[in-house]
């Protein structure tokens, strides 16, 4: 019997999971690439600050 009632609104239902999974697909891809561009700017943080070892450590050594 509550099935009869939904029906009319099946079409809704299955929109809006459509809406619900393409959200749920934007906010994965967004905090994936949050987090690639993090690492990506702590590697970066890193080798500058090697970097900058390697050229005092040089020119100390001249």
């Amino acid at each position: 019997m509550m099935e009869k009632h939904l029906t009319p609104y099946q079409s809704v239902i299955t929109e809006i999971k459509s809406i619900i999974s393409s959200g749920q697909e934007a906010a994965y891809s967004a905090s994936s690439k949050a987090m690639m561009l993090t690492y990506w700017n702590i590697g970066k943080r890193i080798v500058e600050q090697e970097l900058g070892a390697v050229n005092v450590q040089s020119t100390v050594e001249v």
